[in-house]
């Protein structure tokens, strides 16, 4: 996994309270509040290969797709990307691929996921998704 720079945000963008940043294998986006803390994330991996998007927000908790990259549709053009139904998750994975790509983050980013993602594994958030967790945790 290669490490997340930030894409900074062009014309209309720049107005929009998030910050994105990408890898060639995942992207993280992170919306803020007003005073520039995160509020909520998500984090796509495995880019051009089976992509999957884990999203926390507050209230809502986390959820885990599939995207649909608009591909498979024949000769006409592409499709919007979408998000397909919830899948079971690999905790343990992507903790370690975050990890990985989040050397170069912000330490508040960073750190805000990363908590998130140790939550995720301890089960202190109710969540529509079925996480895969290590048998004695």
């Amino acid at each position: 996994m290669r490490r997340l720079r930030e894409i900074k945000p062009l014309g209309r963008m720049q107005d929009e309270p998030r910050r994105w940043f990408t890898a060639p294998d995942a992207d993280l986006i992170v919306w803020l509040d007003p005073a520039g803390a995160p509020f909520a994330f998500q984090f796509c991996y495995g880019k051009g290969d089976q992509e999957k998007a884990l999203s926390w927000r507050p209230g809502a908790g986390f959820g885990h797709h599939a995207i649909d990259d608009g591909e498979d549709i024949g000769p006409t053009h592409k499709m919007t990307p979408i998000l397909r139904e919830a899948e079971r998750i690999d905790v343990p994975l992507v903790t370690s691929l975050f990890a990985a790509a989040a050397v170069a983050l912000p330490e508040n980013v960073r750190c805000f996921v990363a908590d998130k993602l140790v939550a995720l594994a301890q089960g202190r958030f109710a969540t529509s998704i079925e996480p895969i967790i290590p048998k004695g945790r």
